[in-house]
């Protein structure tokens, strides 16, 4: 393949090169050197080089309230050995038509709404956006499309091109807020006053009316309980 004949070296060093036919086979190869002081021998091997592979992970939450007025998505990519990636992520949160309802125009109902946006990959691999919801939970929608939202990212490598997705779905939920019962007792003596916390999580400002009922429960025939 190459050949150097009387090479002489300065302060006991050589530095040569060779470039290697494209089509050259894969395999082992070796080198030798034979000098004053015998022969030395190194092997190497030379196979397609092939690009790193790299994977991505989508943060998003399961289930979003139509109530929210904004959501924060996160789109990371890292090499299969750790390292994360430069590049750009091409992020797109979209509403698909609902087939099984029948609500409005026919054309209109089948138009897919999409969000898209293209961020910049930081330095641990990782790009993010906060979406405006209004323009995918407005209530003129809600007949015409899915009850889920599907996030989507496109990663491609700087340098390269090479991209890889990945696709999420995030279901929708009517709720626009939840109550939790905090420090309640699971028991009060008749005629003592009960005390405790309720935790509003709103996703919308508003007043919550809170109602409290009362009731006994006792059994009849059969032990079998009655309220």
């Amino acid at each position: 393949m190459g050949q150097w004949l009387n090479v002489t070296s300065e302060r006991n060093m050589v530095q040569l090169s060779h470039v290697l036919n494209p089509e050259a086979a894969q395999g082992s190869y070796r080198l030798f050197v034979t000098a004053e002081r015998g022969e030395r021998s190194h092997s190497f091997q030379v196979k397609k080089y092939v690009l790193p592979k790299f994977d991505v992970t989508l943060n998003a939450p399961e289930k979003l309230s139509v109530g929210a007025a904004e959501v924060r998505l996160q789109a990371c990519a890292k090499y299969t050995f750790g390292q994360p990636v430069p590049g750009k992520a091409s992020m797109s949160l979209c509403r698909g038509p609902n087939h099984n309802r029948y609500g409005g125009d026919e054309e209109e109902a089948t138009v897919e709404v999409c969000l898209n946006e293209e961020v910049e990959l930081d330095q641990s691999g990782c790009a993010s956006h906060v979406f405006n919801m209004a323009g995918l939970t407005h209530p003129d929608l809600n007949e015409k499309l899915r009850d889920s939202l599907t996030f989507k990212a496109i990663v491609a490598e700087e340098g390269t091109g090479i991209s890889c997705s990945e696709t999420k779905d995030i279901q929708l939920d009517y709720a626009l807020g939840k109550l939790t019962f905090v420090d309640t007792p699971d028991k009060i003596d008749d005629g003592a006053v009960m005390q405790g916390k309720v935790w509003e999580d709103a996703y919308k400002s508003g007043t919550c009316m809170v109602i409290v009922y009362t009731h006994d429960t006792w059994t009849v025939e059969h032990n079998a309980p009655v309220a």
